[in-house]
């Protein structure tokens, strides 16, 4: 794999291209590069395709992009606004350092805050009004990337998340070559994130009008497929379903992870809420509900949070059931956290489509079961499969969930050699994303 970084309009070059090989590209801007988009990169990549992967103003730092590295797969990196210069230039002029010095006062520092973001919000209110795509993605990035899959033609575009989608609607505008939306995330018109800003506003409603030229649709499940199409008025489409999973096989093995990290007495049960732990991942009901846990369980919740969300964890855990764990593991390393659970708890709320529709959807829900833990889950739609595989138990509300684990913890073996087997089925990554890999070998150009 070679890494391209591309600074304040730093010419574009390619390592080479594997002669007789087919080129398809990935698009993904303002966005964090998580595993979705790396795993379906290197399936192409395995599968003899050439794969080039463009990022605009991209957070990396939660994926080991090495991991992925070989000689087909090229990633093209741009750095966004405010990034650190590291071109090696001349130094900051005195005047910069003036500014730069009068900034630091504290009257003045706010004003000028205060001045940018009314200035950006009205700015953002026109374009929202012209629909204009401008300035989410840079001219010179855009040309320049327009200028690469000319140069070396390419049989499919994916744009990943909608800024990924409109970049690439934009390169398939100006090359022909026929794209597709990866979509993960399913803000929809009434979702508080597609509402938070004008620039939110606006990349909804391109969103909506690039997807209707897409000749595919890459989305979990059916049900999250009826909801975006819905709700971005398309109705000519291809649907591709590939749910959010990981690549096998599975691994059984159980660990002491947690146990030696935090100091867990050795018979202590593990109850693992993984990921960030916020108000939507239902903290501090978790919290307050760990207080019924029967005698020998522990609540571990494994992610970052908010001090404010931190405290108040902490403040509802009022018999010592709790155990923060908020240093994050690498990934390499996070299989073996998991499989030091007893029980893993899949929790989201319920207030808008994105968190109930996570059946298969739920990255922490396929490491669960690839490690052989059983699982906890509120009975949203989808989530039968749980049931009907008997590797976890369904709850509607919390109070459900003392019992929850009393169940699971009196067959656990069972429970976890079930879950073994509905991810071999349901949430093995190599799996299902082999029609995605032949579908976009056989892309034909929608318009744009």
């Amino acid at each position: 794999m070679t890494t391209n970084t591309y600074q304040g309009g730093a010419p574009l070059a390619y390592d080479g291209a594997l002669p007789g090989r087919p080129r398809v590209a990935l698009f993904q801007a303002r966005w964090a590069l998580q595993c979705h988009t790396t795993n379906l990169a290197e399936a192409l990549a395995n599968a003899g395709y050439r794969v080039d992967v463009f990022l605009y103003d991209v957070d990396a730092s939660l994926v080991n992009v090495r991991a992925v590295a070989r000689p087909q797969l090229t990633i093209h990196q741009w750095a966004g606004p405010g990034a650190p210069n590291t071109d090696g230039g001349q130094g900051v002029s005195a005047w910069a350092e003036i500014k730069k010095t009068v900034k630091k006062v504290p009257c003045v520092s706010d004003l000028s805050r205060r001045v940018k973001h009314k200035t950006r919000e009205m700015r953002e209110r026109w374009l929202l009004r012209l629909r204009s795509p401008r300035g989410l993605i840079p001219r010179d990035v855009l040309e320049k990337t327009i200028a690469s899959v000319e140069s070396a033609p390419h049989v499919a575009l994916v744009g990943v998340e909608k800024l990924g989608l409109l970049w690439a609607a934009e390169v398939s505008k100006a090359t022909g070559v026929p794209f597709a939306y990866y979509s993960l995330e399913l803000y929809t018109r009434d979702h508080p994130n597609a509402n938070v800003s004008a620039q939110a506003k606006r990349v909804k409603g391109l969103e909506q009008w690039a997807h209707r030229a897409a000749a595919v649709t890459i989305v979990q499940d059916e049900r999250r497929a009826r909801v975006l199409l819905a709700d971005n008025g398309v109705e000519n489409t291809r649907l591709v379903f590939l749910p959010v999973s990981v690549p096998g096989p599975p691994r059984p093995s159980r660990t002491q992870f947690l146990h030696d990290q935090l100091s867990l007495q050795s018979g202590a049960k593990v109850i693992l809420q993984l990921g960030g732990i916020r108000k939507e991942r239902l903290g501090v009901q978790l919290a307050a509900s760990a207080q019924s846990f029967p005698p020998a369980c522990v609540l571990v919740m494994h992610g970052e949070g908010s001090p404010s969300m931190l405290q108040a964890v902490k403040e509802a855990d009022h018999d010592d059931r709790v155990v923060l764990s908020t240093h994050l593991v690498s990934d390499e390393r996070l299989p073996e956290l998991i499989a030091s659970a007893d029980v893993g708890l899949v929790f989201y709320g319920a207030t808008n489509q994105n968190d109930i529709l996570t059946a298969r959807s739920s990255e922490k829900l396929a490491l669960f079961l690839r490690s052989g833990v059983p699982i906890v889950a509120y009975a949203y739609p989808g989530y039968e499969v749980i049931r009907e595989y008997r590797c976890g138990v369904l709850i509607h509300e919390l109070p459900q969930l003392p019992d929850a684990l009393l169940t699971i913890l009196a067959s656990r073996e069972e429970f976890s050699e079930n879950a073994l087997r509905c991810f071999v089925d349901l949430y093995d990554f190599n799996s299902l994303v082999k029609p995605v890999v032949h579908t976009l070998g056989h892309l034909r150009y929608a318009g744009v």
